[in-house]
């Protein structure tokens, strides 16, 4: 995707050429809107779904929009998110059928993730899953100080997934990972041993005052990737290779 030229590429990976590039528009009746995009997906209906940080966009092969949905605090029915928590607009994740968005809801400069938020997007019916299984995040995100005060933080990558009717909700610090079951309304956790790295980021880095070694130490250390399904093999592998996860299809 060129977001500069407003346009999707469209490659065909077998023979690695570029087979077309599609105009989309940013503002107007089908546009997507003028901030930037921070996520985008392909639908199994062919249609394209464009996030940024206040609203999905869902437009058809045409680029004709389908579908709006806002993601204001006041934009949902039911469950109401806490004063100043905010859903993360860069970890969002919406199910093959475009009808659900699932994504963390937290303070997000105090790093401190309050749960999961599941939205029916037909009805904005907005559901939250409070949780404290992922409070040891907190304590891996190093903060750096700049010389005119200002200030940035690297904390550890997090993500949530549908599969089938299940959320499954993982970060690049754990060998673990949760499940929440959509039907049940019920959330397990799967705990998983490495033999050849630590199953945990162990945050050596976080004493260290030079950011440049601190970030340097903190890439020595484990980080596992974003969850992959293999459908062949049914089970869940990482990008990165540190773990598999024999998570079956219901």
């Amino acid at each position: 995707m060129d977001e500069l030229g407003s346009q999707l590429e469209i490659i065909d990976l077998d023979k690695l050429v570029l087979k077309e590039k599609v105009p989309f528009e940013r503002e107007g009746p089908n546009g997507v809107g003028p901030e930037h995009i921070s996520n985008f997906k392909t639908m199994e209906n062919g249609n394209f779904a464009f996030f940024n940080i206040r609203q999905m966009t869902v437009l058809n092969p045409e680029m004709q929009k389908v579908s709006r949905n806002y993601f204001y605090p006041d934009a949902f029915e039911n469950d109401t998110l806490p004063e100043k928590a905010e859903i993360v607009p860069f970890r969002r994740s919406l199910n093959a059928e475009g009808s659900q968005m699932a994504g963390f809801y937290d303070y997000f400069w105090e790093n401190e993730i309050l749960g999961i938020a599941l939205i029916d997007l037909k009805t904005n019916h907005l559901k939250l899953i409070p949780t404290d299984k992922l409070d040891y995040l907190k304590d891996l995100v190093y903060t750096i100080v700049y010389e005119t005060g200002a200030k940035s933080s690297s904390g550890e990558a997090r993500s949530v997934d549908f599969f089938d009717n299940k959320l499954i909700i993982s970060t690049s610090a754990k060998n673990e990972v949760h499940i929440y079951d959509i039907n049940s309304d019920s959330l397990s956790t799967k705990t998983y041993h490495s033999d050849l790295t630590a199953d945990i980021k162990k945050g050596s880095y976080m004493s260290e005052t030079d950011s440049d070694l601190a970030l340097a130490l903190k890439d020595l250390e484990v980080y596992f990737g974003p969850l992959v399904y293999d459908d062949l093999n049914k089970v869940f592998g990482d990008t990165v290779g540190n773990r598999n996860h024999p998570i079956q299809k219901s």
